[in-house]
């Protein structure tokens, strides 16, 4: 069943409401003996046609009747039996028609997009609670895999497997953090005064 592409006009339904319209017409003219149609192998010449014939004149390539009457010294072509089809198409199904041309370049482009090329799912792994932890991670960046961190994992690197402590330091007594006799020399100064300290300044700063 043909459509039109741009109204959606039932082709099918048109040509046969045409068809029945003419012959209803023609033997409406026949009847009343006004003029009458006539099938013919060709079309007559206008000395041999008559006034009040249409004549029938099938159509080799259409296949369907050409409408022939004689007009004063002519014979001329008044209608055919046929409705042009060559700018219409088939309907498909459900399929519904658009002013949108799908090319043979954009099907061969949807065709080379491989099924789910699109359908991302990020990769799920083991969730882990807050913690210190080794990693490992895939080539695209994720982080696949945790372990949690050792105590051989930390000396590996060099740090001291023990607290480092430090001992009071004591005049002629254990190393510290400063030796002993530092802090034995440390011990025997005497912190000056204000005013000692003063006088200094004053006598290597003079104001006068």
């Amino acid at each position: 069943m043909a459509y039109n592409s741009e109204h959606g006009v039932n082709l099918g339904v048109l040509k046969n409401s045409l068809t029945r319209a003419k012959t209803e017409w023609l033997a409406a003219i026949s009847k009343s003996r006004h003029a009458q149609y006539k099938k013919v192998d060709a079309v007559p010449e206008p000395d041999a046609a008559q006034t009040n014939v249409l004549y029938l004149v099938m159509n080799s390539k259409t296949k369907h009747y050409d409408i022939y009457a004689k007009v004063e010294n002519e014979v001329l072509l008044l209608d055919d039996t046929t409705v042009d089809l060559s700018n219409y198409v088939q309907k498909d199904g459900d399929k519904v028609l658009s002013d949108n041309n799908y090319t043979d370049a954009e099907k061969s482009k949807l065709a080379g997009i491989a099924e789910g090329a699109n359908n991302y799912v990020h990769p799920s792994h083991t969730a882990q609670s807050e913690g210190f932890y080794k990693v490992t991670v895939d080539n695209q960046g994720h982080v696949t895999d945790v372990t949690a961190v050792t105590k051989e994992d930390i000396t590996g690197l060099g740090i001291p497997a023990q607290d480092t402590t430090y001992s009071d330091v004591t005049a002629g007594g254990a190393s510290g953090l400063m030796s002993g006799a530092d802090k034995q020399k440390l011990d025997g100064m005497q912190i000056a005064t204000d005013g000692e300290v003063t006088e200094m300044l004053n006598e290597v700063f003079p104001t006068t």
